[in-house]
């Protein structure tokens, strides 16, 4: 799931390089932003409005960020539209690729290219009856409602699909319990978008496959419950039954139901040992100092280490959409400089560096702090049960299998093991984050001096040197041979 959100990004992005190949010929700002009915916008339109409504046409591509927009003329290019809410009435040329709240998409909507798509990251999507998209439809959300049709493909990752049209190609689905009917609890927190006046109605999760639908590919779901499908389908449907544990609360289950969930439990048991196995044995290999630096913090900072790892991980949320607004703001700058194709440069090289950076960090926080407590875990179990030396190179290595087999029997038992893993994230990532700062901002060690020399004594440059040593006249030393009797070189003092 989370690298589908990655992939998502960059075809994104890769749309927005490919497809502005000209310059910015207008570029809108303000309060409200109208493009009249007669107005004809020769090149790109860049907007950055509270609302955005556009009446006229636009023969390039429309670049528009407002709280909420309206599309009724023509944009004879794609449309990257980021909204609160985003109402399509008009004739879309090309892609429509939409990031916010709420995307209405209306029965008098035309796509005239042939292979138009529908890209989305946001809550709510519709598609009217009378719609048709001639390629695919690509969506990242909470619910999508496809009423009308589709030439193409749907490939959905959210909580709620429903199709009540003619589709012609695949439908790959990941959705939600259908038995959970938790949608309710979700619309609470959209109280505060009222203010927006935006048209949120949230369906309950699940797949639904309405009476009227047909799907001439196929059906390929995720969930944990089967769907409700009464339309028509060309082929037998294939449901992937996301591995839930069982209600111990209810004493009436079967043998055939406890077989299913331990058959379950060992493969997922097995897929998460292998892969942390394989992920920690490779970060032994390449960085071993640094991932013992991070045992060292678990076993005399642990609490530190939660701390630091929760106030981490939740302000590197804040962190992205900070530089996401300043991404937004770089490309305006730019834009209002006249400089339009230094903003294919900008997006290109902020997207990559953010898309990239995004990227290790949470793979930092998701796979490598579980590897750093699996070799905890595993290093104290052959210390202290296996009674193996810590000094030999392999106990390491033997510690992160041992440590990964036992993380993942943790991790997937029912009702602890979500708490286990997200203590782990916490824990993990917060002795990374100490190591790090740590290396960053130590100083610089004290040159010591090398073996076999002595340490010069400190000098005070304020004393006064001493006098030469007083050689007794009654005693010969060197050059005194030829003196006469009685010579001698200082006048001596007198006592008086």
């Amino acid at each position: 799931m989370r690298s589908k959100w990655v992939w998502v990004l960059l075809v994104f992005l890769l749309l927005v390089i490919v497809n502005t190949g000209t310059s910015a010929r207008d570029i809108r700002q303000g309060d409200t932003c109208t493009i009249e009915a007669d107005e004809v916008i020769t090149g790109n339109l860049f907007a950055l409005c509270r609302t955005l409504i556009v009446n006229g046409t636009v023969e390039g591509n429309l670049f528009g960020a407002a709280i909420n927009a309206e599309i009724n003329g023509e944009v004879k290019k794609d449309a990257y539209v980021a909204a609160g809410q985003l109402d399509v009435k008009g004739t879309l040329g090309e892609d429509l690729v939409f990031g916010g709240i709420v995307l209405h998409v209306y029965d008098s909507t035309q796509f005239t290219a042939e292979l138009a798509d529908v890209i989305n990251v946001n809550l709510s999507t519709v598609l009217d009856p009378e719609v048709t998209v001639p390629g695919s439809i690509v969506s990242l959300s909470y619910q999508l409602r496809v009423m009308g049709d589709v030439q193409g493909e749907i490939s959905f990752w959210g909580s709620s699909l429903t199709i009540a049209g003619n589709v012609q190609g695949d439908v790959d689905a990941s959705v939600g319990d259908s038995l959970s009917g938790n949608s309710s609890q979700v619309e609470t927190l959209l109280v505060p978008l009222r203010f927006l006046n935006l048209e949120v109605h949230l369906d309950d999760p699940g797949l639904i496959i309405a009476e009227n639908a047909i799907l001439g590919g196929q059906l390929d779901y995720t969930a944990s419950s089967p769907g409700l499908i009464e339309g028509e389908l060309a082929n037998e449907p294939v449901f992937r039954q996301v591995v839930t544990g069982p209600d111990f609360t209810q004493s009436d289950l079967t043998s055939e139901e406890n077989f299913t969930w331990f058959s379950r439990y060992i493969t997922n048991v097995i897929q998460e040992s292998v892969t942390l196995a394989l992920i920690g044995s490779l970060a032994l290999l390449v960085l071993p100092r640094q991932i013992q630096g991070t045992l060292f913090n678990l076993r005399r900072r642990p609490l530190s280490s939660l701390g630091i790892g929760i106030l981490t991980f939740i302000l590197s949320f804040t962190v992205w959409i900070v530089i996401l607004l300043l991404i937004v703001l770089i490309i305006f700058v730019l834009l209002a400089l006249q400089l339009g194709d230094l903003v294919v440069i900008s997006l290109m090289t902020i997207g990559v560096i953010n898309i990239g950076g995004a990227g290790i960090f949470y793979f930092v926080a998701i796979y490598v702090s579980r590897v750093v407590v699996s070799l905890a875990i595993g290093r104290l179990f052959v210390l202290t049960v296996l009674k193996r030396s810590g000094t030999q190179p392999s106990t390491a290595y033997i510690s992160m299998v041992v440590g990964a087999v036992i993380f993942g029997m943790l991790t997937w038992l029912p009702l602890i093991g979500t708490l286990i893993a997200a203590l782990t994230l916490a824990l993990g990532l917060g002795a990374i984050t100490i190591l790090v700062t740590r290396i960053q901002f130590r100083e610089p060690p004290r040159p010591q001096p090398s073996p076999g020399w002595s340490v010069l004594p400190e000098i005070n440059i304020n004393q006064k040197p001493l006098p030469p040593p007083i050689i007794n006249d009654r005693e010969e030393g060197p050059g005194m041979e030829n003196l006469p009797k009685g010579f001698n070189w200082w006048e001596e003092e007198n006592d008086n």
